[in-house]
């Protein structure tokens, strides 16, 4: 591995959206990524991920 001895630039993007299934279920759905520059190959980089899930309200 090499040592950038340089800043990087990086900033995070995402939307995060709830479905109401019904009064007492949640349905989400989370898509995010950090954008970077520099940060592993000294290249632009895009590092992803999706989220889904269900909430249950008592």
């Amino acid at each position: 591995m090499k040592y950038y001895n340089q800043i990087n630039i990086c900033g995070n993007l995402g939307l995060i959206n709830n479905y109401l299934i019904n009064k007492n279920l949640k349905l989400f759905l989370d898509i995010s990524a950090i954008v970077g520059w520099d940060i592993y190959q000294g290249d632009d980089d895009i590092i992803p991920s999706v989220g889904v899930g269900l909430n249950y309200l008592f």
